[in-house]
C-alpha cells in the first residue's frame, strides 16, 4: 500500500505552507530585533535623569523635570514646495542644552561642575518650552544679584524657575551634523575644544521618542513582529501535525462511518491530474495549503477560466484554471501553469466523468444559474447513452494518463 492519504496530504499542506510562514517568522523576528530592546525598555519605565551623571547617560530612557535650559543651539526647518516654488516654511524641531543632574544639582555644596548635553523637542513642545526660556531670563537677571548679595538664598534663585514641565525620551548620541552646531555654540560662549570634549557630552535627550521611532511606532511594531512570528510558527506546526485536514476528515466521518476509509482506499489508486491534485475512481483530490475531496459523480459542467493581468493597462501576463461547477452548485478552481495544462486536464475530466459538460458559453452559465435541472437531465442521458460504467471509464483515462 503506498503513502496513506492524510499522510501526503500532510506533507503537501507543509509544503504549501512553508514560504509563507518563513515570510512571516523572518518579518516578524526582524521588527522584534529593531524594535524589541525599545519596547521593553519603554515597558520597564524611565529612569530619573537627575540622578544621573555624564558617565551613566548613554543609551538611558529618562523622565526629566524641565525648568532650566542653557539655549538653544539648533534648529530644524522643513521647507514644502509646489511646482519648484517654496508655499511654506517652518521649524519642525528645536535642540537646546541642559545641564546633566539637574539644575537644583549644581547648588549643592559638592559638585563637580557643570556638564551639558542636548534635548530634542518637536513643534508640538515649543510653546513649553518657550515658557521655560522666560523663566531663564529671569534666572540669568537674578543671578547677578545672588552672587553678589547673600542675602538672596539658592531657593529663592531657584524659585525664578517657577514653570516646569516632565518629558520623557531616549538618551541617543547626536549626529555629526547635530555634534557640529553644539560645538560651534560652546566655541563662542567661549569653552575651547578641550573644554568641550571634557564637560560636553556629545547626546541629547530625544523627547517623545525611543532608539527607533516614536512611542506609538515602538509599541505597533513590536506587537506587529510577535503577531507575525507566532502566527508563522501555529500556520507550520498545524500544517505539519495534520490541522489543514480536520475538517475534511470531520465531513467525510459525517456522511457516514465508511466514508473515510472508502475515499482512503480510493485514494490509493489515484493518479496525477497536475500539480496538487489527484483523480481517482470516485474522487478528485485537491492537495494544497488544505485539502479538499470531491466526488466525481457530483461534477456538472467545466471550462477554461483565464485571467489577463494588466499593469498601467499593459498586459504583463495570463494565469489559467480550470472552474468545476457541480449539481449542488457549488463550484471549485483547478489551478494550472497554462492552457494546454487546462486543455489535458479538461480532456482527463471527460474521460472520468461522463456526460460532462465542456466549454463556457453565456447561455450554460444562464441554464446553470436558472434552470440547473436541465443540465442534469442532460448529463443522465449521456451517461446512459455511454453506457459506460465508471470503472471502465477509469481504466481508460488512467491509460491515457
Amino acid at each position: 500500500m503506498g503513502t496513506s492519504m492524510l499522510e501526503e496530504m500532510k506533507k503537501k499542506s507543509v509544503k504549501a505552507v512553508m514560504p509563507i510562514t518563513i515570510l512571516l517568522i523572518v518579518v516578524g523576528v526582524v521588527l522584534l530585533a529593531i524594535f524589541g530592546s525599545d519596547f521593553f525598555t519603554y515597558v520597564k519605565g524611565p529612569v530619573d535623569f537627575n540622578t544621573l551623571t555624564m558617565d551613566e547617560i548613554d543609551n538611558q530612557f529618562v523622565k526629566i523635570d524641565y525648568k532650566f535650559s542653557y539655549g538653544t543651539f539648533a534648529e530644524e526647518t522643513t521647507t514644502r514646495t509646489k511646482n519648484g516654488v517654496k508655499v511654506s516654511e517652518g521649524v519642525t524641531s528645536r535642540m537646546n542644552i541642559v545641564l546633566i543632574g539637574g539644575i537644583d544639582h549644581y547648588f549643592e555644596e559638592e559638585n563637580d561642575g557643570f556638564r551639558y548635553m542636548g534635548i530634542c523637542f518637536e513643534k508640538k513642545d515649543f510653546s513649553k518650552a518657550d515658557k521655560v526660556d522666560e523663566n531663564v531670563m529671569d534666572f540669568f537677571n537674578t543671578f547677578e544679584e545672588w552672587y553678589f548679595d547673600s542675602s538672596i538664598t539658592n531657593e529663592e534663585l531657584l524659585g525664578t524657575l517657577k514653570d516646569h514641565y516632565e518629558f520623557t525620551g531616549q538618551i541617543v548620541k547626536m549626529t555629526d551634523e547635530m555634534y557640529d552646531y553644539y560645538k560651534d555654540f560652546f566655541l563662542d560662549e567661549g569653552y575651547t575644544l578641550e573644554e568641550i570634549d571634557e564637560y560636553c557630552s556629545p547626546y541629547y535627550i530625544k523627547v517623545g521618542y525611543m532608539k527607533h521611532g516614536e512611542y506609538g511606532l515602538v509599541i505597533f511594531f513590536t506587537i506587529l513582529g510577535l503577531i507575525l512570528t507566532v502566527i508563522g510558527i501555529l500556520v507550520i506546526v498545524r500544517a505539519a501535525t495534520g490541522g489543514f485536514q480536520k475538517k475534511l476528515i470531520k465531513e467525510l466521518n459525517n456522511r457516514s462511518a465508511f466514508e473515510l476509509s472508502r475515499v482512503e482506499s480510493d485514494f490509493q489508486s489515484a493518479v496525477t491530474l497536475c500539480n496538487g491534485y489527484k483523480i481517482g475512481r470516485e474522487f478528485l483530490y485537491t492537495m494544497g495549503s488544505s485539502s479538499s475531496v470531491h466526488s466525481l459523480s457530483e461534477f456538472l459542467w467545466a471550462y477554461i477560466h483565464q485571467t489577463t493581468h494588466k499593469t498601467y493597462f499593459i498586459t504583463t501576463g495570463k494565469s489559467f484554471a480550470v472552474n468545476v461547477c457541480k449539481d449542488n452548485k457549488k463550484s471549485f478552481m483547478i489551478n494550472v501553469k497554462n492552457n494546454a495544462e487546462a486543455t489535458s486536464v479538461l480532456e482527463t475530466l471527460q474521460k472520468a466523468c461522463p456526460g460532462l459538460i465542456l466549454g463556457y458559453s453565456d447561455e450554460a452559465a444562464k441554464i446553470y444559474r436558472t434552470d440547473i435541472q436541465q443540465m442534469i437531465r442532460y448529463r443522465e442521458e449521456k451517461r446512459a447513452e455511454a453506457g459506460v460504467s465508471q470503472e471502465q471509464t477509469y481504466e481508460e483515462m488512467n491509460n491515457n494518463v
